[in-house]
Order: structure tokens, then C-alpha cells, then sequence
């Protein structure tokens, strides 16, 4: 009786709201459009398939209809990325060209800029095909890549992610020692700032039982030349956005949408050159799609600021 009564009252509440004018039905779309991308489409998926009219309020309202365009535009972007890079089966490869190989660490990396706007089982997944890697160079390097995007994962995946990366750092396999160690050593240094006093001072620790401070400066040069190439990348991205002009409206992104899903088709989906190149090409898109995403909702809100203050101020006059 009690779930007959909840779904009547759910019922209830849908006419309720299918019923209500364009622009009420508007704002209290505008209320579901958070700071997370993926909880935004969640909310505004969940209401579009309630009725069709909600559906038409969701794809086509003035404010929010533009926003809800953008995000799925980008959302189906970063999907074809991650499943072009990321294998559902894991880092299994066959005997091709390594020189045209796109490794696990270097897949990864094609996705990383996104990872934070996956679903919790594909970063499950992802966690899953590292660990399940054969012990070796290739597994040290794709854990390196994991343990720079620690706060995305839940406490367990950080955990075995951590150890392994504190595994690599401690090993001494004959004739590898060292390159194993560097990658182990990439990996606590890019997780640095998601680790607790006392793992800092297992580093040290270690440190101190072999004395090969050589190998943590030769990782942090290492990561220091990424943050390099991230940082002139993200500025080269950041002139090109000013000189597009994109103003305060979501609608005004859309030709960078555009030229976004065009490079994917070029350069990745369809790019007829090694794995390596497309892998490369995707990491630079992926970054721009993240931040492709957050202006896209950086802006909605902003106008949505700027429309209630206007009608406040109306209100005052």
C-alpha cells in the first residue's frame, strides 16, 4: 500500500510539473544545473524522459536547452575518446609494430583530462585492466598515469594504487632496477598531494634503505617537463578561445564544438597514421573537451546570475 501510495504521489508530481508554463518549467531547470557535468546531465536525462513535453521543455528551452545541447554534443566527444583509447578487455596487445604501439601509460593519458567526468565503473574498470597488467615496465608506467588523478577514484582504488606505486619505487629486478624505480617514483611524486604524513614518510624511509635519492630527482625532473608541456598546452588553448571571441553564451561555443568533433574524426577515429599519434592527438583533445565543459557551464550560470538580477532589479523599480 505504502509504494502503491509513493507512486501515485510520483505520478502526482510529474502531472504536476508537466503542467506548469514554459518559462516556470525553465527556471526550475536552470535549478538542476550544478558545478558536476555529470550529475547535470543526470538531473536533466531523468526529467527528458518523464514525458514528452518535459523532453521538449529539456532540448529546447531558451537557457537551458543550449546548455543541455553543449554537454551532450561533448559528452558523446569524450565517450568516442575513451573508448577508442581505453580496450573494454584491458592492456592485452598483440604482436604488432612497438614502434607504432600505444602503450597502456600513453592510453591513459589520452583520457586523464576526462577521467573526472566518467562513470564510477569505467574508473573501476580502468583501475582493474592496470592491475591486472603483468608486473614489469609497461604496468609501472600506467600506474604513474593513475596515481596523478588519485582524488578521482574511491578509497580503495587509491589504496592499490598507491601500493603498487610504492612497490615500483622499492624494486630492484635485475638489470631494471632504476628505469622501475623512476616509474615508481613518477607515481608517488605525481600523488604527492593526495597522500597522508605518514606515506610521505615511507618515501623517505625508503630513501634511506637504498640511498638512491637519484631516482626520485630523476622522476620529479620528469614530472616537472609534463606540468610544462600541460601548462604551454592550456595556453595555447587559452588564446585560441580569446581570439574566437565566444562572448556570455553557451550558443557561442558551438563552432568550437564543431571544430572539436571534426579533429576527433580526423584525428583520432579516423586517423590513418600509428597508434602512438592518435593517442598523442587524443590526450591534446581531451584536454580542450574538459575545459570545453566547465566554460560551457561557467557560462550558463553566469547568465543565469545576470537574468535573476536584472528581474530583482525590476522587481525594485
Amino acid at each position: 500500500m505504502d509504494r502503491t501510495n509513493a507512486t501515485r504521489q510520483a505520478t502526482s508530481s510529474l502531472n504536476a510539473f508537466d503542467r506548469l508554463d514554459s518559462d516556470t518549467a525553465g527556471k526550475i531547470l536552470g535549478c538542476l544545473v550544478s558545478n558536476e557535468a555529470p550529475e547535470t546531465m543526470k538531473s536533466l536525462n531523468a526529467l527528458r524522459r518523464t514525458s514528452k513535453r518535459l523532453r521538449n521543455i529539456v532540448e529546447n528551452d531558451e537557457s537551458t536547452g543550449a546548455l543541455y545541447r553543449s554537454l551532450s554534443r561533448l559528452s558523446k566527444a569524450i565517450d568516442i575518446i575513451y573508448r577508442t583509447a581505453i580496450p573494454e578487455s584491458g592492456f592485452d596487445y598483440p604482436d604488432d609494430n612497438p614502434g607504432h604501439r600505444a602503450y597502456a601509460h600513453v592510453r591513459i593519458e589520452a583520457v586523464e583530462a576526462t577521467l573526472h567526468l566518467q562513470p564510477a565503473f569505467r574508473k573501476r574498470e580502468l583501475v582493474a585492466h592496470v592491475m591486472n597488467m603483468e608486473h614489469g615496465l609497461e604496468q609501472a608506467w600506467a600506474i604513474g598515469r593513475l596515481a596523478g588523478n588519485l582524488k578521482i577514484f574511491d578509497q580503495i582504488e587509491s589504496n592499490a594504487i598507491l601500493q603498487k606505486s610504492f612497490e615500483y619505487f622499492s624494486d630492484e629486478l635485475e638489470d631494471m632496477s632504476d628505469v622501475l624505480m623512476v616509474a615508481g617514483g613518477i607515481a608517488l611524486v605525481e600523488a604527492d598531494v593526495r597522500m597522508t604524513p605518514l606515506q610521505r614518510r615511507m618515501v623517505q624511509t625508503i630513501l634511506e634503505s637504498n640511498g638512491q635519492h637519484h631516482v626520485l630527482d630523476a622522476a620529479i625532473n620528469i614530472c616537472q617537463k609534463r606540468a610544462e608541456r600541460r601548462s604551454e598546452l592550456r595556453t595555447k588553448w587559452e588564446d585560441k578561445i580569446s581570439a574566437s571571441r565566444t562572448g556570455c553564451s553557451v550558443s557561442n561555443l558551438d563552432p568550437i564544438i564543431t571544430g572539436i568533433e571534426k579533429s576527433i574524426q580526423e584525428l583520432v577515429t579516423g586517423y590513418q597514421g600509428s597508434d602512438y599519434g592518435r593517442m598523442s592527438k587524443a590526450a591534446e583533445i581531451q584536454m580542450h573537451l574538459a575545459d570545453l565543459v566547465k566554460r560551457t557551464i561557467d557560462t550558463h550560470q553566469s547568465r543565469g546570475f545576470e537574468r535573476e538580477h536584472r528581474e530583482r532589479s525590476d522587481f525594485g523599480r
